[in-house]
């Protein structure tokens, strides 16, 4: 192969990896943008736990409750980990936990928590 089409291809590449690192970073603005009309509810932390274990991650899931005009509902969030005791590691310290809730007033099952949003997972440490 020649060295022009390497280039071409590695640039491509390049290319494609940049856009897909931008497309994550607007994706998440424009849902902090759309949520910052939303209202806040106080929740509670149902449960916190490893759902699935593979070869090349562990699932988690933290179950959550929060009312509206007195209306229950409920939420998840997911993430993955490397291994399971760093998932357990940072599940703990959520499990039974009051948290804040964002909800869109407009249909009350959509629901985000601050907390989460900014979760980031680094080697089983969680990163708030």
């Amino acid at each position: 192969m020649p060295i022009a089409e390497r280039i071409a291809i590695l640039l491509g590449f390049f290319a494609a990896v940049v856009f897909v690192i931008s497309a994550r970073r607007m994706w998440r603005r424009i849902k902090q943008r759309k949520r910052e009309s939303w209202y806040i509810s106080e929740g509670h932390v149902e449960s916190a736990t490893v759902t699935g274990v593979t070869s090349e991650n562990v699932q988690c899931e933290i179950s959550y409750s929060y009312a509206v005009a007195g209306e229950p509902y409920g939420g998840c969030f997911r993430l993955n980990c490397s291994d399971e005791q760093g998932a357990w590691d940072i599940l703990r310290p959520f499990d039974g936990k009051k948290i804040q809730v964002l909800f869109d007033p407009r249909d009350p099952t959509k629901s985000a928590v601050v907390e989460f949003d900014n979760l980031e997972v680094d080697g089983g440490r969680y990163i708030l």
